[in-house]
C-alpha cells in the first residue's frame, strides 16, 4: 500500500493536485475535508474545538487503517500544524509502515500572495474550506501551517507558478513512477 500524503497551508492547491494525481495513478483520494462533514454534524462549526479535531483525526485514522487492510493505494490531503498534528502523523506513519506500506510526504508551498488569491475562490465553499482573507488570517494566527513535518522525508514543491498536472508529474517523478 502506498500513501501519498500531501500537506500545506490552506489554498496551497492540495485537493486540486490530489485530484490530478488520482487521475494519473488511479489511487483513491481521501481529502481532509471528507471528515469535516461528520464533525460538523456532531459538533457544529467550531473547527478549533478539541471535539471537532479529535473526531476528524479518529475518522482519518480509521479510513487509513481500512485502506492499509485492503491494500488500497491512496492520496491524503492535510493542513499540518506542527504544534497539534505531530502525533497524528506518527500514528499514520506507524499504521502504514507496520503493514509494509510506503508513505510519500509531499509539501506544497506556494507564495503567500498566491494563497491569498486562491483562498477566495468560490469552489472552496463546497467543502467549507477557509474561503476569506479573514478566515485565512485567523487560521494562520491559530496554527503553525508553514512548517514541514519533522522526522520524515518531505518533498517540497513551490507550486506558485505550476499547473496541477505539472505538480502531479513532479510528484510521480519523485516517487520513481513517472507516467
Amino acid at each position: 500500500m502506498n500513501l501519498i500524503f500531501i500537506y500545506g497551508p490552506p489554498a496551497a492547491g492540495k485537493l486540486t493536485v490530489a485530484k490530478e494525481l488520482s487521475k494519473q495513478t488511479n489511487y483513491k483520494l481521501f481529502h481532509n475535508h471528507l471528515t469535516y462533514d461528520t464533525a460538523y454534524s456532531l459538533f457544529g462549526d467550531d473547527v478549533y474545538s478539541k471535539a471537532f479535531k479529535e473526531c476528524c483525526e479518529n475518522l482519518r485514522i480509521i479510513a487509513i487503517k481500512e485502506a492499509v487492510k485492503y491494500d488500497v493505494n491512496m492520496i491524503f490531503t492535510f493542513v499540518y500544524d506542527h504544534k497539534n498534528d505531530h502525533n497524528f502523523v506518527k500514528k499514520i506513519s506507524s499504521i502504514v509502515e507496520r503493514a509494509g506500506g510506503k508513505i510519500y510526504f509531499i509539501c506544497l508551498n506556494p507564495s503567500l500572495e498566491t494563497i491569498k488569491k486562491r483562498v477566495v475562490a468560490e469552489n472552496r465553499k463546497i467543502y467549507k474550506k477557509v474561503s476569506s482573507q479573514e478566515e485565512l488570517d485567523t487560521f494562520i494566527n491559530h496554527y503553525d501551517i508553514y512548517s514541514t513535518i519533522p522526522d520524515v522525508k518531505s518533498y517540497t514543491i513551490n507550486n506558485t507558478l505550476l499547473a496541477p498536472q505539472d505538480v502531479a508529474q513532479e510528484i510521480l517523478t519523485y516517487m520513481g513512477t513517472k507516467q
